[in-house]
């Protein structure tokens, strides 16, 4: 067994992260930025959001956001016990 507390729970790490310090940045992107305690918060209502729509156990959401927002998108969908893939429009077919 890991003593690694977080191993299978990403949610909680961040969760974590925010009640020990949330005003830290959890990340600094050129267009973006978030402390720790907007990403939990944030990743809350999107796990919420996407609860609401019916995103179920075992679905997958393909997400396309530039980087480092899909991190918090991301996380929802593990939160919700759901699949993330990355969105490439430019692989449709035409």
């Amino acid at each position: 067994m890991s003593t690694y507390k977080y191993s299978l729970q990403p949610f909680n790490y961040l969760k974590d992260r925010a009640e020990s310090n949330p005003d830290q940045l959890l990340f600094d992107g050129i267009d973006v930025s978030a402390t720790n305690i907007f990403a939990f918060e944030f990743v809350k209502k999107l796990a919420t959001y996407f609860r609401e729509i019916g995103v179920k156990k075992g679905q997958t959401v393909a997400l396309h956001l530039p980087e480092p927002l899909h991190i918090m998108f991301m996380l929802a969908t593990w939160h919700e016990a759901a699949i993330s893939v990355a969105y490439v429009p430019s692989l449709e077919s035409k």
